[in-house]
């Protein structure tokens, strides 16, 4: 029996919010999962075990405070990105983080745009029968092989208005 699968998945997200910061006010945006996080595993007297879980934003957050001088407005930016991944060299979880933090100074109506944050990401995955896809020449016939590339670029368009 063969089995021939192809897949091509091109994926681009698109989001338009809008925020209305007062003028020396933090505003932000977060999206994203609170992932857990094993922080400790004890044990204890009786035999019992307890684990300490804690838990992180992860995904993407902007921050933006903004302060206005006549027609131009002063912002302070922080833009972060982080993901989860899984690593067969780490004993737990990988966050990965991608930061910019900048001051940026500009005219009512202006428009800037934020970009770097690129992530390239490889996962490999190897599935099928135990013991027997492990044996040379006919083990391909128990098992299969998938290879996945994740590519991510975040861009931020910021685009001034003082009402």
């Amino acid at each position: 029996m063969i089995n021939a699968i192809s897949t091509n998945s091109k994926t681009k997200l698109l989001s338009k919010p809008h925020l209305l910061i007062t003028d020396r006010e933090q505003g932000y945006i977060t999206v994203g999962q609170n992932v857990p996080f094993l922080i400790s595993t004890e044990v204890t007297d009786g035999g019992n075990t307890i684990q300490k879980i804690e838990r992180q934003n992860v995904g993407v957050s902007l921050r933006v405070t903004p302060h206005i001088i006549g027609d131009t407005v002063l912002m302070n930016i922080n833009q972060t990105s982080s993901s989860v991944s899984n690593s067969d060299i780490a004993s737990d979880i990988i966050t990965n983080n991608r930061q910019i933090q900048i001051v940026i100074q500009a005219k009512d109506g202006q428009s800037i745009i934020l970009g770097g944050l690129v992530g390239e990401e490889s996962r490999n995955n190897d599935t099928g029968v135990p013991i027997l896809k492990d044996i040379p020449l006919i083990g391909s016939l128990f098992g299969s092989t998938s290879d996945r590339e994740i590519n991510n670029q975040l861009s931020v368009l910021i685009k001034v208005s003082i009402i």
